[in-house]
């Protein structure tokens, strides 16, 4: 949705608001949509010294699978942010606390897309204690242990473990 900002400008605290629907289903993190369902954009303009001040409340639900077991999960996404918005940067505002914006065109669904991305956790667990699944049969191992043998030791490391199997037989005689 593109907003014109300039009339947030032109008059000291003036204000606003938008309610709409933002779809961004198409958006996906490794070939996964997250977003089947579109994202509820409330947004709410105030004009402030040459500024506008934005508050966005994003509401969605995010489908994907837990990172450890393959699960899949439905989270609720629920997210409050402030912007504030400005037609020149200066030179001082280097601390990414403004963004600067063509206030003719300000295109919000922008926005929402990078705010719902930034919040999104880096690792998604069905649960804290998620045991995830055996590499050797599959078994979801939070709901239980499987019979695979735990001693099997990585190709990669087979000499150490001989090299640990001569020591100890050292230590025997």
């Amino acid at each position: 949705m593109v907003i014109d900002l300039r009339k947030y400008l032109a008059v000291q605290n003036e204000t606003g608001s938008v309610s709409y629907q933002v779809h961004i289903d198409d958006t996906g993190v490794n070939g996964e949509k997250l977003f089947p369902a579109p994202v509820s954009a409330d947004a709410g303009f105030s004009g402030f010294s040459g500024t506008v001040r934005l508050k966005l409340q994003l509401k969605s639900e995010m489908v994907t699978v837990c990172d450890r077991c393959g699960k899949e999960l439905h989270i609720p996404i629920e997210l409050d942010s402030w912007h504030i918005l400005t037609p020149e940067l200066a030179e001082a505002d280097n601390e990414g606390e403004m963004i600067e914006v063509d206030m003719a065109a300000f295109d919000l669904d922008e926005l929402v897309y990078s705010d719902i991305m930034l919040s999104l956790p880096t690792k998604i667990l069905c649960r804290e204690d998620c045991k995830g699944l055996c590499p050797e049969c599959g078994r979801d191992l939070s709901t239980g242990s499987c019979d695979c043998d735990k001693k099997k030791v990585d190709p990669r490391m087979e000499i150490l473990r001989r090299l640990l199997d001569e020591d100890s037989s050292n230590f025997e005689e």
